[in-house]
């Protein structure tokens, strides 16, 4: 599997980190997680997404990241993320119904940079939830 999984978590949430960790291990998929301090407030904890998948693309370079939500578990291995690359720049879901965005699970071409800076900076100095900023980035520039 070439995309790395990607997550971040508080102290509060260090029990729910390991169970998801134990489930990428089971499933052979690898999990690079960067713990955090809460900065008391659920959503702005939720900031923390773009940061984290960007220093992720650093350490990584070349591999495509998944954002996965700390408190997730791997049921079975995540191929068919794989198979994005070159079919997508970003991807995550959107309810049918509403055409809500959702930011639990946001997969990335390896060269997506642009779009997280966009994402990240929409939420600076806000208290907006993240989901909320993740539509209007975009992945305009890439990085060759």
């Amino acid at each position: 599997m070439n995309t790395l999984l990607v997550t971040a978590y508080t102290p509060g949430y260090r029990d729910l980190y390991e169970r998801l960790a134990e489930s990428c291990k089971a499933h052979g998929a690898e999990l690079w997680a960067m713990p955090y301090e809460s900065t008391g407030s659920w959503e702005r904890n939720g900031h923390v997404k773009p940061r984290a998948l960007l220093e992720a693309m650093r350490q990584h370079p070349g591999r495509p990241v998944c954002w996965v939500d700390a408190d997730a578990i791997l049921r079975a291995p995540p191929v068919l993320l794989d198979a994005l690359e070159g079919c997508a720049d970003v991807a995550w879901h959107v309810v049918p119904k509403t055409s809500e965005d959702l930011s639990g699970t946001v997969w990335l071409d390896s060269d997506c940079f642009s779009f997280l800076r966009e994402w990240a900076l929409a939420l600076v100095g806000t208290d907006m939830w993240d989901q909320k900023e993740i539509g209007r980035a975009s992945c305009r520039e890439r990085v060759y």
